[in-house]
C-alpha cells in the first residue's frame, strides 16, 4: 500500500517544478550574501522563505494574468516579496533570484509550468 499522500504529491511536484527555475538550490542551502532559502510554501502564489541570522522575509511568483502590485515580471512569472529584508544586501539577494528565474524559466516544460499554477490553486 502507497503512503504518500496528496499533500507530498504536492511537495513532490513543486520540488521538481523548482528545479528548472532554481537549479540544484535546497532548503537550508545559502543562496548567497549569507542568505539561505528555509522555506518553500504553495498557495495562491509560490512562496520563498530567506532567511539571514533571526530575519526573514518571502519572495513570491505568481502567475503574470493575476492583477496584483509586483516588484519585477518575467516571461512566465510575476515576482514579488513580502516583508523587508534583514539588510540592504537582501535586495541583491532578491535581484540574483530575478536574474536566476529569468535565465531558467524557458527550461520549465509547459505543461508543468501550467499544473504549477494549477497546484498552487488546489
Amino acid at each position: 500500500m502507497d503512503a504518500t499522500t496528496p499533500r507530498d504529491e504536492k511537495k513532490e511536484f513543486l520540488d521538481e517544478a523548482l528545479k528548472p527555475l532554481l537549479g540544484e538550490l535546497t532548503l537550508g542551502q545559502e543562496i548567497e550574501k549569507g542568505y539561505q532559502l528555509t522555506q518553500v510554501n504553495p498557495g495562491p502564489s509560490l512562496e520563498l522563505i530567506l532567511t539571514k541570522g533571526a530575519g526573514s522575509f518571502t519572495v513570491w511568483l505568481r502567475n503574470p494574468a493575476d492583477d496584483t502590485a509586483f516588484f519585477k515580471k518575467t516571461e512566465k512569472f510575476l515576482i514579488g516579496y513580502r516583508g523587508d529584508p534583514p539588510d540592504r544586501q537582501g535586495y541583491e539577494v532578491i535581484e540574483a533570484l530575478v536574474k536566476r528565474i529569468q535565465a531558467s524559466e524557458a527550461a520549465l516544460p509547459e505543461a508543468a509550468y501550467e499544473r504549477l499554477f494549477q497546484t498552487l490553486k488546489d
